[in-house]
């Protein structure tokens, strides 16, 4: 069976970020990709410039939640669903959800305890968990699941695609 199999009637949110190289004085761009059971829903999508992959990757799934919180997608209104799934390839958001990082921060006052340094990009861990608090105030589970990029699996090309998109409307 799938992983997703298990999780019938839950709704996914695919995020991902691109960006040419590792540099921030260049333009990325962020995508969210809504399913549910298997079914393209909704997408969004921008550009940013200028930024760097790791907050292209947490924009993405940040983004995807808010528009939860937010009501943007009138379409996700009509589904029923108590889990959301976010998908991503992004080790570092993955990591920093299910190994509970970020409390550690916050604990520590944004500074990271084997570094003793300041996080990076706190003002996006700071949105993210504030969305997932609101979204689990409404009795939603979430769930963060990291899977391998760039190796066939549909809705991550999806969300790869189009963050593409969302870098070169900004190139």
């Amino acid at each position: 069976m799938e992983q997703n199999e298990l999780f019938s009637g839950t709704l996914q949110i695919w995020s991902d970020g691109a960006i040419n190289v590792h540099n921030e004085k260049r333009p990325g761009g962020w995508s969210s990709v809504y399913v549910y059971n298997k079914m393209l829903i909704c997408t969004q999508w921008a550009g940013v410039a200028p930024t760097t992959s790791q907050r292209m990757e947490l924009t993405g799934a940040l983004e995807g939640l808010k528009a939860i919180v937010e009501g943007r997608h009138p379409e996700l209104q009509a589904i029923q669903y108590n889990i959301i799934e976010v998908v991503s390839d992004s080790a570092y958001l993955i990591n920093c959800m299910t190994q509970m990082w970020w409390m550690e921060w916050m604990y520590n006052g944004w500074v990271g305890a084997s570094t003793n340094e300041p996080v990076k990009n706190v003002d996006l861990w700071k949105e993210i968990i504030s969305a997932k608090i609101a979204i689990e105030s409404l009795g939603k589970k979430i769930i963060w699941t990291k899977v391998k990029g760039h190796c066939g699996i549909l809705y991550n090309g999806v969300a790869d695609s189009l963050a593409v998109r969302g870098k070169k409307s900004v190139s």
